[in-house]
């Protein structure tokens, strides 16, 4: 239960982040549908983790929900993000 108090607010910060520095963030139909799918994944993976506690499928799917994200940042210039 700890868990969720953690993942959540990361997740809401990172799916902010990704998008404002995302070349489509200036419209809407671009960003929306990929903040809510990165955040459906998550959301996903906390829910099956908080019923399932003993598998790991609720963190895989709430660790594909974050790297989801990271596509985003590719075009930030830094190499080490972009590799």
């Amino acid at each position: 239960m700890w868990r969720l108090g953690l993942v959540a607010p990361a997740g809401v910060a990172l799916g902010l982040a990704a998008e404002w520095v995302s070349p489509g963030r200036g419209d809407p139909l671009v960003w929306i549908p990929d903040v809510v799918v990165g955040w459906t994944l998550i959301g996903c993976g906390m829910i099956a983790d908080y019923k399932r506690p003993e598998s790991r499928i609720g963190l895989l799917l709430a660790a594909t929900g974050f790297t989801w994200f990271l596509g985003n940042f590719a075009d930030l210039g830094v190499a080490a993000i972009a590799w």
